[in-house]
């Protein structure tokens, strides 16, 4: 029997473990939802890591009590997560604090210093501002500058999926096409920026502290006893480099050129291309290194995207969760139901989508505009 793909696929809201055979036809499946993240000041979003990993034992032993003959002939492991959601790791890879989520709104009160050379050039191109923006936004200075004792500790400052390849192998090395964040990152060139380079002085956290890289499909290690022990793995299964949720979902939908797009609805909602070329959707904001080594992936995005959908959920739907436990169905197939009885446009009713400002557009707020006397929730 030939050997089976085992993909973990980490996202905002769930984690979901699945078996590909060498044709790609879908096996066996498992999955475990969590909160996307807690938050003890406005606009923070933090969660522990070991949330997603052990979503992950989870899954995988699940899968192996269901689908033992499948699982047993799983020849190579793939992780891919969400994506700028990085995690300080000490010398033994474990979390020194609670990772800070994509999803987080936190800025340091200033940007880092950059060369004058750098500040010229950012002037020069109309981009010192967002520059400047950026700099702020990196959850790296924010620890350095307001938990210094914790980035002390930091021994590398790793993408989500690092830390789960890291628990797997216990090797810090993750995918190229993983890292996608406020990180001195070469999209173009898919390396570490030098530290005097405009990128590498954007976000200054120490060449040192960053994890090796290894390009898609090579080998990061192979799972440990002990890894083997917490999610029943076979002990020496490779683990290979993936890419990041949206890269990944990309190429899964057959989008490798540019005469297609991949619209990704996930808790980020993104629209996607794939270019052998690198071009720049806005300006100076750069295309995400593709899973395909060959190929880079322009999107525009939408930053809350299908989490607006949770919080609607969370926030309106109160009587829709009741009603769905009781009748063994999710809420979101309820509500569902109703649109056939919901005229297309909903009479005027607009969402003005920004629940998480743009890059460019930081001061943005998100908003439902339209109402008039007729309008009102369903009822069920």
């Amino acid at each position: 029997m030939p050997g089976y793909v085992l993909s973990i696929d980490c996202g905002t809201q769930s984690l979901r473990a699945i078996i590909f055979d060498a044709k790609g036809k879908m096996l066996a499946k498992s999955s475990v939802s969590f909160e996307p993240y807690y938050s003890t000041k406005p606009g923070f979003a933090e969660q522990d890591p070991y949330v997603y990993w052990h979503a992950l034992c989870q899954t995988t032993k699940e899968l192996k009590s269901v689908n033992l003959a499948i699982f047993d002939n799983v020849d190579v492991v793939s992780v891919t997560t969400q994506r700028d959601t990085c995690t300080c790791l000490d010398r033994d890879g474990e979390p020194v604090r609670d990772l800070i989520s994509w999803a987080d709104e936190r800025v340091i009160a200033q940007p880092r210093v950059y060369s004058k050379r750098n500040q010229l050039a950012l002037r020069a191109v109309g981009m010192f501002k967002v520059a400047n923006l950026l700099s702020r936004q990196c959850h790296g200075h924010w620890v350095e500058d307001y938990e210094p004792e914790n980035w002390a500790k930091t021994y590398k400052y790793v993408q989500l999926s690092g830390f789960l390849n890291h628990k797997l192998t216990s090797k810090f090395r993750d995918g190229v096409a993983s890292q996608v964040g406020h990180i001195p990152f070469n999209y173009k060139k898919r390396i570490w920026e030098k530290p005097n380079s405009m990128k590498g002085q954007l976000f200054q956290l120490g060449m040192d502290r960053m994890i090796d890289l290894v390009e898609t499909t090579g080998i990061l290690g192979h799972v440990t006893k002990k890894a083997s022990e917490e999610t029943g793995l076979k002990i020496g299964l490779p683990v290979v480099a993936a890419g990041s949720d949206k890269g990944c979902e990309t190429l899964g939908v057959g989008c490798n050129d540019n005469s297609t797009i991949s619209i990704s609805l996930g808790s980020q909602a993104t629209v996607q291309a794939s270019s052998e070329k690198y071009y720049e959707v806005q300006s100076f904001i750069p295309p995400f290194p593709g899973v395909n080594p060959e190929r880079y992936n322009p999107e525009i995005q939408i930053y809350r995207g299908y989490w607006m959908i949770s919080w609607f959920k969370n926030e309106f739907a109160h009587r829709e969760q009741i009603q769905a436990e009781k009748e063994g169905v999710t809420p979101e197939y309820l509500l569902d139901k109703e649109l056939k009885n919901i005229h297309p446009g909903s009479d005027g009713l607009i969402l003005q989508p920004f629940w998480g400002a743009g890059l460019k557009s930081p001061e943005a707020r998100g908003s439902i505009i339209g109402f008039y006397d007729y309008h009102k929730r369903i009822l069920i």
